[in-house]
C-alpha cells in the first residue's frame, strides 16, 4: 500500500467503522443502516447540536423535507424555506435499479446529470415526531458516477484484503476488532479471524515487554497519532519479530477515543542489520579503547575514565586513588631475551595488578611499561598501603626464559596520589602520582620533604608553580633533574645551617635549590642525556643553561632572590667555572653553597649511563677539590653536616 492509498483509507473511517458492527458483511456499503438501534429522545435539536455532518429531517410518508442543519443546506445549495418546499425525491436519484438507496449511496440531482454525492451514514426513526433524520457525508469529491462509488468502495475493500502491510483496529482496552490478511499472516495465524479470536490481550500476549504498550498508549493519546513506533513482539509460535506502527486514534462523535486504526510493517531484518552494525561499532570501540597486548584499557581511554571518576569523586564528596606503576629493569627482559619475552613480562604483571584490583577499580596499560589504576572510594590513609599491598603480590611473579630453571623476580615502583585531597585538578594529581612513582624507582620515600616543599611554595610565592612546572618538563626529557633539584635543595640548608645562616637564607637557599638547574628546559634532549664526554660544541650549549635559567627566573619578581644561585652555580673557586669565569669570593656566597651542594648530588646519583659514587668517595672529591674547584668554607660546613 502507498502513502497515498494509506492516507486515501485514513479518508473513509466510516467504512470500515461500518465493517467493524458487522464482521459477515463483505462489502460495507451493503449495510443496512436502519439496523442500527436508534438512541431514544433523539430530537433533530439535540442531533444537530452533536453533529457538526450533514443531518436532514424528512416525513417518510409525504417525502418532505422538515428541517436540515447548516451542514446540509450548504450541500444542497438552498435556503431552509427552499429546501421545505421540495421533497426528497424531486432532489434525489437513486441510482440504476433503485438499489443505490440500498447501498447506501444517494444522488442529488436530476437523473444522469448527476450533481452531488451523499452517503448515509445512519437513519434514525424519531417517534416523537413521527419523521425520520437523516444523516449523510459529501462524497462528490473524487466519484464521477454511481458506479465510481460502488467501485471505490470495492477498491478499498480489496486493498485491504492483499495489502502487504498490516491493516488493524484495536480497542483502546485491548485487543483486535478488525486486521487483514497480511498482519495476520505477520502474527503467525493462520487467519484474520484466528487471530483476533486468541489474542484478546494485547499487553501481556503480544508484547515482549509489556511497558512498551504502555509508551505506545501514552504516545498515541497525548498525540493522536503514533510514526514509526517500534517493538519486539512475540508471534503465534512465540517466536520474536520487529515490528514498526503507524497508528492514530479514531473519535466518537462527542470526542472520546472509541478505537486506535493503523498499519504495521515488519522490520525484523532491518533490526538484525541494525543491532550487527551496532556490535560491529562496540567491538571497534571496545579495541580502540584496550592495548591490544594485555587487553587492559589505554593511556586515551584511562583518561577519558579518570575524566568521569574525578567529576563522579567531586559530585559525591568522595575520594579517588590514581595510582602510576613502572615495571622495574624492563628494558633488560627486552635486551637480553627480545621483545617476545617483553611482551610476556608485561602479560605477567597485567594478571597480577588484575589480582589486586576491586571489581570496579580501572586498571590500564599507561605507556610501554607503565601501568596506572583507578580506585573510586580510596582515601589517602588506605592508598599508603596499596603500594606495599602490590610488592607483595609481584613477589610472587617472574619471568622464565626459555631453557633456564630458575624464574627472574619482577619488580615494580608506584607511586600514588589521592584526588581531590590533595589537588583538585585531574592534571595535576596525575603529575603528582608520576612524580611519586620516579621518587621511588630512584629510592626515595614516597612522600619526600622536596614535594611538600613545591607544594608548600606553589600556594605561597607567586610564580614558583609556573617554573616548577618547567622543572617538570625539564624532568621528562631527563629523568634525573627533579630528583637531582630536591637533593641540592636538602643539602644546601644543611650547608647553611651547619654554618649558622639566619633564617631568611636558609628559606632562599632552599627554594633556590628545587629550581636552579631549570635552563635545561633550553638544552636539546640527546646532549642532556649523552653518556660519553661531551664535544666542545655540546658543553657549550649545557654552559647556556645558568643564563637561560637567569632569564626565565628574572620574569618572576617574587624570585629575584634566585638569581645569584640560579646563574653563578657552576662557576668554581679558582676561576675556570661557567658562564663568567668569576673566582673566588666574587662568585656570589649562594652560588658557592650550591656549587657543593649540587656536585655531591651529582656524584652519588645514579644515571642511566653510569653508577652513582660511593658517599664516602663523593666526600673525598669534594674534600679535595676544596680552596681550588668549591669554598673551602662550605665544603667544611657539608663535611660536618654529613658527619665525616
Amino acid at each position: 500500500m502507498t502513502v497515498a492509498d494509506a492516507q486515501d483509507f485514513y479518508q473513509l473511517p466510516s467504512i470500515y467503522g461500518l465493517v467493524r458492527q458487522n464482521e459477515n458483511i463483505a462489502n460495507p456499503l451493503t449495510l443496512k443502516i436502519t439496523d442500527t438501534p436508534a438512541p431514544e429522545n433523539r430530537s433533530f435539536d439535540i442531533l444537530c447540536s452533536l453533529f457538526t455532518t450533514p443531518v436532514i429531517e424528512f416525513d417518510p410518508l409525504s417525502m418532505d423535507f422538515v428541517n436540515a442543519n447548516p451542514s446540509a443546506l450548504e450541500f444542497y445549495e438552498l435556503t431552509i424555506e427552499e429546501l421545505r418546499a421540495k421533497r426528497v425525491h424531486d432532489l434525489h436519484w437513486f441510482g440504476p435499479e433503485d438499489d443505490s438507496h440500498e447501498q447506501g449511496v444517494w444522488f442529488y440531482g436530476e437523473p444522469h446529470t448527476y450533481k452531488k454525492y451523499m452517503m448515509v451514514l445512519d437513519e434514525i426513526e424519531d417517534e416523537s415526531s413521527n419523521t425520520k433524520l437523516l444523516i449523510f457525508k459529501d462524497i462528490t469529491q473524487g466519484v464521477s458516477t454511481y458506479e465510481d462509488a460502488t467501485e471505490s468502495a470495492d477498491r478499498y475493500q480489496s486493498m485491504f484484503e492483499h495489502a502487504n502491510e498490516g491493516i488493524f483496529q484495536s480497542k483502546v482496552e485491548g485487543g483486535y476488532t478488525l486486521v487483514n490478511p497480511a498482519l495476520a499472516r505477520m502474527y503467525g495465524f493462520q487467519s484474520a479471524d484466528e487471530m483476533m479470536q486468541k489474542l484478546i490481550d494485547i499487553t501481556g500476549s503480544l508484547y515482549v515487554h509489556s511497558e512498551r504498550r504502555y509508551e505506545f498508549m501514552d504516545a498515541i493519546l497525548k498525540n493522536g497519532y503514533v510514526t514509526n513506533f517500534e517493538s519486539e513482539i512475540y508471534r503465534a509460535d512465540r517466536s520474536k519479530i520487529w515490528i514498526s506502527e503507524n497508528a492514530r486514534c479514531v473519535l466518537s462523535p462527542s470526542g472520546e477515543v472509541e478505537y486506535f486504526e493503523g498499519f504495521v510493517e515488519d522490520i525484523t531484518d532491518r533490526k538484525i542489520l541494525e543491532f550487527e552494525k551496532e556490535k560491529m561499532l562496540a567491538e571497534a570501540i571496545e579495541r580502540a579503547d584496550h592495548d591490544p597486548l594485555t587487553g587492559l584499557l589505554n593511556h586515551r581511554a584511562f583518561q577519558k575514565r579518570l575524566e568521569q571518576e574525578a567529576e563522579r569523586t567531586m559530585r559525591d564528596g568522595k575520594s579517588l586513588a590514581v595510582a602510576v606503576m613502572d615495571l622495574d629493569n624492563f628494558k633488560f627482559f627486552n635486551d637480553a631475551y627480545g621483545h617476545v619475552a617483553g611482551d610476556a613480562v608485561l602479560n605477567t604483571v597485567a594478571d597480577h595488578l588484575r589480582s589486586v584490583c576491586r571489581s570496579y577499580d580501572i586498571l590500564a596499560r599507561f605507556g610501554g611499561d607503565e601501568f596506572a589504576i583507578l580506585m573510586p572510594g580510596v582515601s589517602k590513609e588506605v592508598a599508603a598501603d596499596f603500594p606495599q599491598r602490590t610488592t607483595q603480590a609481584m613477589e610472587h611473579a617472574g619471568y622464565l626464559p626459555e631453557g633456564y630453571d630458575t624464574r627472574i623476580p619482577l619488580g615494580i615502583s608506584i607511586g600514588i596520589a589521592v584526588f581531590p585531597d590533595e589537588t583538585d585538578s585531574r592534571l595535576e594529581i596525575i603529575d603528582m602520582a608520576v612524580r611519586r612513582l620516579r621518587a621511588a624507582k630512584a629510592g626515595a620515600e614516597l612522600e619526600s620533604l622536596g614535594e611538600r616543599l613545591r607544594v608548600t611554595y606553589s600556594n605561597s610565592i607567586s610564580g614558583f608553580k609556573m617554573l616548577d612546572a618547567l622543572v617538570t618538563a625539564v624532568d621528562n626529557k631527563d629523568r634525573y633533574t627533579r630528583r637531582h633539584s630536591e637533593d641540592v635543595s636538602f643539602y644546601a640548608v644543611q650547608i647553611a645551617q651547619a654554618m649558622g645562616l639566619d633564617e631568611d637564607f636558609v628559606h632562599e637557599i632552599q627554594v633556590t635549590g628545587l629550581i636552579h638547574d631549570i635552563g635545561k628546559i633550553g638544552v636539546n634532549d640527546h646532549i642532556l642525556r649523552k653518556p660519553g664526554k661531551l664535544t666542545e660544541e655540546e658543553f657549550e650549549a649545557i654552559q647556556q643553561h645558568a643564563v637561560m635559567g637567569a632569564m626565565i627566573v628574572s620574569s618572576a619578581p617574587d624570585l629575584h632572590f634566585t638569581l645569584d644561585g640560579v646563574r653563578y652555580h657552576h662557576e668554581r673557586w679558582d676561576g675556570k667555572g661557567y658562564p663568567d669565569g668569576l673566582a673566588g669570593e666574587k662568585i656570589p656566597f649562594m652560588a658557592r653553597v650550591l656549587a657543593v651542594a649540587d656536585a655531591y648530588s651529582a656524584m652519588t646519583t645514579n644515571r642511566p649511563y653510569r653508577t652513582s659514587m660511593d658517599v664516602d668517595v663523593a666526600l673525598g672529591v669534594l674534600r679535595d677539590g676544596a680552596g681550588t674547584q668549591w669554598d673551602e668554607t662550605c665544603v667544611a660546613a657539608f663535611l660536618k653536616a654529613m658527619g665525616a
